[in-house]
């Protein structure tokens, strides 16, 4: 951090971001340089660019505490990959993920895709809204002041 002025980067991507696998006042950090950066597609690809070696492009995705078995893609029911094409296709929807939950009475259908993996992305989505809207900031006038 010193080396950039105190600024400390983050590792988390788009597609963790939306799915809420970063932790507040934890992994994120001043700097997101790969923040809109989609995991499933785009990392693999520049990475590969940057000669990164296959068996780390490869690896599977965890949160390296080896507390949850199967890693992200576990727990999501789905790659990463998948998981990228139902964000990307519920934003083009029009789905708001930062939005309450009682929008979703029904989920769309995305061609090849199971739909209760679907639901489970865009709920596991929503559900997370909260870290993205932080820090939630009182007013003066909210704390009578």
């Amino acid at each position: 951090a010193n080396l950039v002025n105190g600024l400390v980067l983050s590792t988390d991507n788009y597609s963790e971001y939306w799915m809420g696998f970063w932790t507040l006042h934890g992994d994120v950090g001043d700097f997101g340089m790969i923040q809109q950066l989609w995991k499933g597609e785009e990392l693999p690809a520049i990475a590969r660019e940057l000669g990164v070696p296959e068996e780390v492009i490869q690896a599977a995705p965890t949160d390296g505490l080896g507390v949850i078995p199967g890693g992200d893609e576990a727990q999501m029911g789905a790659s990463y990959k998948v998981v990228d094409q139902v964000l990307q296709d519920l934003m083009r929807q029009g789905i708001d993920l930062n939005s309450d939950p009682q929008q979703l009475t029904t989920f769309p259908e995305i061609s090849g895709i199971p739909h209760t993996t679907v639901r489970k992305i865009a709920e596991r989505a929503i559900r997370n809204a909260f870290k993205r809207k932080n820090p939630i900031t009182l007013s003066r006038k909210e704390l009578g002041i």
